[in-house]
Formats: C-alpha cells, structure tokens, sequence
C-alpha cells in the first residue's frame, strides 16, 4: 500500500493524521523555499516536527518556540497547534499513533534533536508501503526512546492569556 500523502505537498493526508488506528508512526521531509504557514489544528496522533536548516517557530498550546535547525518540538496527540517558517526551510514531521504515545511527554516540549534521532527519521521517511517487519518496529522503538530521553531544549515563550496581549 502507499502511503496517502497530500499531492500538493509531502505531508500526509489530514484524515490519517486524524485517525486513532493505522501504523504506528509516519514520518516525511519537507524541504521549501517558500514561507509555509499551518494554522492552528490538532489532531489524534502526536507529531514531532524537526528543522535541518532554516528557521521555525512552533506554536503548541500556550507556548511558542523558535526552533532552529539540529532542534525539535513535541505536540502529543489533541494538543493544538501550529508552525510558521522564516524563510527557506528543510526538516521533517513524525507523526506517531496515539497508543505509540504512551509513555512520551505529555505537554509540549523542545528537544535537541540526535544525529541517531534524525537518522531514524530519515529510514522512517523513505518508507512507502506497509511492510511492517521487524527492522521497522526496531526504528519506531527508536524514536520513542529519542523522544524520552532527548535533552530538552528550553521551555518556551509562554504565551499571554489576555486577548489585548495575544494580538
């Protein structure tokens, strides 16, 4: 099977971002010269959104980050949120299902992401059918243990609750 990916861009398909089922994790590159905008949406599966170059910020409930690249944020699954590049930008999201959540963070967090980390995802992204072996199980395990034991990089602007100071 192939993957649903977006046509317009290698993101997946919003409705297998929304379901609780399905593989256990998804992972995609981006690469754009462009400025890419995603308002703010949740949906059922955690994400891990990661920069090789250029400059991010990520928005994830109340706090807001500014990611640069070698960094990572994690939204589990049902948090809001939202990202904005600064320019020309390379990186990667993971998207992981909720029962490949349990035992990751609970709120948002930013990560120094690892060479292993990005490695893995980058195996994960070249991933195009559903041959789940046991190799792939390996690489999901992989993740979440990046994902655990990371360090972290930084709480995070918290955002203010007040209307007035939020515009």
């Amino acid at each position: 099977m192939t993957l649903p990916f977006d046509s317009a861009s290698p993101l997946i398909a919003p409705a297998l971002a929304a379901a609780r089922g399905g593989p256990r994790l998804l992972a995609v590159r981006r690469q754009d010269k462009a400025v890419r905008h995603t308002a703010t949406h949740r949906h059922a599966r955690g994400q891990l959104f990661g920069a090789d170059e250029g400059l991010l910020t990520v928005r994830a409930g109340d706090r807001q980050w500014l990611m640069p690249a070698a960094h990572a944020v994690w939204v589990p699954p049902d948090w809001p949120h939202g990202l904005r590049s600064h320019g020309p930008y390379a990186g990667y999201s993971v998207y992981l299902s909720p029962a490949a959540c349990a035992g990751l963070p609970d709120t948002p967090c930013a990560l120094q992401a690892s060479a292993l980390l990005r490695a893995a995802v980058e195996r994960a992204a070249s991933w195009r059918d559903d041959a789940w072996d046991a190799a792939r199980l390996r690489i999901v395990e992989l993740v979440r243990d990046e994902i655990r034991a990371l360090p972290r990089a930084g709480d995070g602007l918290t955002l203010p609750r007040d209307a007035r100071l939020r515009r």
